[in-house]
């Protein structure tokens, strides 16, 4: 895929995601290693700073880690909390933060 059909397609993941969030809560864009790089639909979204401080990306959910990190991204994305998680360089961290109490 052409580096163009790839931004294209990219953005077009990222705005869907962004749409998603904004009909209900606890929504999480979850992609493969890589999807946060580049032309991935992670990289469009974690650029925006108004998205990511709505939206939650998880970009290694094809390993273990990062199928259960998915899973706490999406317990705090249902108490309103968004994160940009995963081993890429652009995450903010691996993984949420224990909530405690």
């Amino acid at each position: 895929m052409s580096g163009n059909a790839a931004a294209d397609r990219a953005a077009v993941i990222a705005r869907f995601a962004i749409q998603v969030q904004r009909s209900g809560a606890g929504t999480v864009l979850a992609g493969r290693t890589g999807s946060a790089d580049n032309f991935g639909p992670l990289a469009v979204v974690r650029a925006d700073g108004a998205t990511t401080s709505v939206l939650s990306t998880v970009d290694d959910v094809d390993n273990a880690a990062g199928q259960v990190v998915t899973v706490l991204a999406l317990r705090d994305a249902a108490a309103g909390k968004a994160g940009s998680y995963g081993t890429a360089g652009n995450a903010q961290a691996p993984a949420p933060t224990a909530q405690t109490g």
